[in-house]
């Protein structure tokens, strides 16, 4: 999927109370004929702040060349938001599977055998992000369970996860009652590609629905000044030489079937593709943007 030098590069988120008391006193004039009023009632007027909504907790994670590290928990059921901060020289995103047994989920993972992940369900990792503390954000759900992190993004030595990427995440106790983020727009990918969203200027969150039968990526890819589609698909088959004519730019890697994640992070003005790396069943396990998961956007 992508790889390790620029030049050979591949692929692959106590309201003031206010209290006004009103007394009304009797008041007595020169005949001593004198008027009794009983104090008038307090008045309390409570004027309240709205309470902001609830928003999922964030899990911090950080990977760098070549591992995955912060991962101090058990993470409760629930919504929560990922935060993947990219240590490393190299490009890196975060797949995240539910899977039965995740140590040994693990250790498959490390000798090359993504086999291990069938049956499994993708709930919805972080796009590939790059640069030395660079930061991507995608809120998901996670279930009850054993999970799989790990990026499968490949270089000349060979795939990340062979490299030592790969952990194992437990989710367990009691359930988180939040939501995913809220949004006014949202991403469908569908088996006639991806449904953009008319409106969206990049600058707020994104709602990715993955309405096909099995797990796809919605990820960003900026393209180089002047670099078009054609020069992307070029890049991919091997037949244009020289570094790749994009950048990553975050998004959602491994979005399961029916399931929602919500990509948190804006996108800079400029050109860019919409792209799955997954593998397509219906395909003989193609590259899904070889099956029509690739569409272009333009951010303002």
């Amino acid at each position: 999927m992508r790889s390790t030098s620029r030049s050979t590069r591949l692929t692959r988120l106590v309201a003031p109370v206010v209290f006004v008391s009103v007394l009304v006193a009797a008041c007595g004039d020169a005949t001593e004929i004198t008027v009794d009023a009983e104090p008038a009632p307090s008045v309390v007027t409570t004027v309240t702040e709205p309470l902001a909504p609830a928003t999922p907790p964030v899990v911090p994670i950080v990977v760098a060349d070549y591992l995955v590290d912060g991962l101090p928990f058990p993470v409760p059921p629930g919504a929560v938001t990922l935060e993947l901060t990219n240590n490393g020289e190299d490009f890196h995103h975060l797949q995240i599977w539910q899977v039965d047994d995740a140590d040994a989920a693990a250790v498959a993972l490390e000798a090359g055998d993504l086999g291990a992940l069938q049956g499994g369900v993708a709930v919805g990792g972080v796009g590939a992000i790059e640069g030395f503390g660079t930061v991507g954000r995608v809120s998901t759900t996670l279930d009850p369970g054993e999970y799989v992190l790990f990026c499968v993004i490949h270089t000349p030595a060979g795939a990340h996860n062979e490299l030592g990427m790969v952990a194992r995440l437990d989710v367990a106790g009691e359930p988180i009652a939040v939501d995913l983020p809220d949004t006014a727009h949202r991403l469908q990918i569908t088996p006639y590609g991806f449904q953009l969203p008319e409106e969206w200027d990049g600058r707020q969150p994104l709602s990715v629905v993955n309405a096909l039968e099995w797990a796809a990526d919605a990820e960003f890819l900026r393209l180089a000044d002047g670099a078009t589609r054609d020069d992307f698909l070029a890049f991919m088959d091997g037949s244009r030489p020289g570094p790749p004519p994009f950048t990553v730019a975050g998004g959602v890697a491994g979005l399961g079937s029916n399931r929602a994640a919500v990509v948190l992070d804006p996108l800079e003005p400029g050109d860019y593709l919409v792209v799955s790396f997954s593998p397509d069943p219906a395909a003989d396990m193609a590259p899904q943007f070889t099956t029509g998961l690739l569409t272009e956007l333009t951010i303002r």
